[in-house]
């Protein structure tokens, strides 16, 4: 039971991770006057900052680690798909294991497992005793 609230929970992070966070970030874009147009964008690093421009390179940060974990998941997914070890990344060491262990936690959702504990054994099949015929003469 403990095993599939996990993967349920694995399940609910990699689709919070690959789908809620692009529609959070693409949301956030859609928000009026947030992204500038590029000939204010001149004009916007020259001035004093109100701190939208900090606000742009975070959205834009967060566009750019959503890219790179969605990387690490998919080189993770496909490793298992193909039963192989996923090839290590440079620099990338604690996500990719995150990544690996999101990715196998969830696919043990869909793993069926022997249910052997409540299971009450099989009788025995009946012995058989075969004697052999008398062999017959012939005349």
């Amino acid at each position: 039971m403990t095993r599939l609230l996990h993967s349920l929970a694995a399940i609910a992070a990699l689709a919070g991770i690959l789908i809620g966070a692009p529609w959070l970030l693409l949301q956030l874009g859609r928000w009026p006057g947030f992204l500038p147009a590029l000939d204010r964008l001149p004009g916007m690093l020259l001035a004093p900052d109100s701190g939208r421009f900090l606000l742009l390179l975070i959205w834009a940060a967060a566009w750019v680690l959503w890219a790179w974990l969605t990387t690490l998941i998919l080189i993770e997914l496909v490793a298992l798909l193909r039963g192989v070890k996923a090839p290590r990344m440079p620099a990338a060491s604690l996500p990719q294991g995150l990544a690996r262990a999101l990715v196998v936690t969830a696919a043990a959702a869909f793993v069926a497992a022997p249910l052997t504990a409540g299971a009450t054994p099989r009788p025995a099949p009946p012995k058989l005793h075969l004697t052999p015929s008398p062999r017959r003469r012939r005349p």
